[in-house]
């Protein structure tokens, strides 16, 4: 009995450990884009939302986009710039950017990509609500993407890194 009770008294100390220290990283990640990488960040500090030539946006350890709302023009060019930020091995924690055709849910289609196991192996129909979608990257990692979302609405973006569409998703509005 007092093997489980010591026992219980370790995990407690551990998961407290973790999470004081996941915390740090958190803060860590959160500013360092802002202040060192991002300008255009710095010049709309409490908006999500970006008006300008290229869009950052930075996926991390905590599964979460940095952005989840943005709004473009209809017709226009967009430029993305996506980095995957973090310290975490590529085998537990790498992301993506897929937008999504109007009428398709991140949700929906990050199933889908859970079923096939990654973007790549999903069938040439299952992509087919895909606009354009950045390789998996790896912490440290970056990729840049252009597209033009030719009808006014809302195009969803999602990771296809399995189990990541639950919490890393957003719009894009066409306005």
């Amino acid at each position: 009995m007092k093997r489980i009770a010591y026992f219980s008294l370790i995990l407690a100390s551990v998961a407290f450990l973790f999470t004081a220290c996941g915390d740090d990283k958190k803060k860590e990640e959160s500013s360092t884009p802002t202040t060192e990488e991002n300008t255009q960040t710095e010049e709309s500090s409490s908006s999500s939302e970006e008006k300008s030539d290229v869009i950052e946006i930075v996926g991390n350890d905590q599964m979460k986009y940095d952005k989840t709302e943005i709004t473009v023009k209809a017709g226009e060019e967009v430029t993305i710039l996506f980095k995957s930020v973090g310290e975490l091995p590529a085998e537990a924690m790498s992301h993506d950017l897929v937008v999504l055709d109007q009428g398709t849910t991140a949700q929906e289609f990050g199933m889908e990509a859970a079923k096939a196991g990654s973007l790549k192996e999903m069938s040439d129909e299952q992509k087919e609500s895909v606009i354009v979608a950045t390789d998996m990257l790896s912490a440290g990692q970056e990729q840049e993407i252009t597209f033009t979302l030719e009808e006014p609405g809302k195009y969803e973006y999602v990771c296809t890194f399995p189990g990541h569409f639950a919490s890393m998703q957003g719009v894009i509005t066409a306005e």
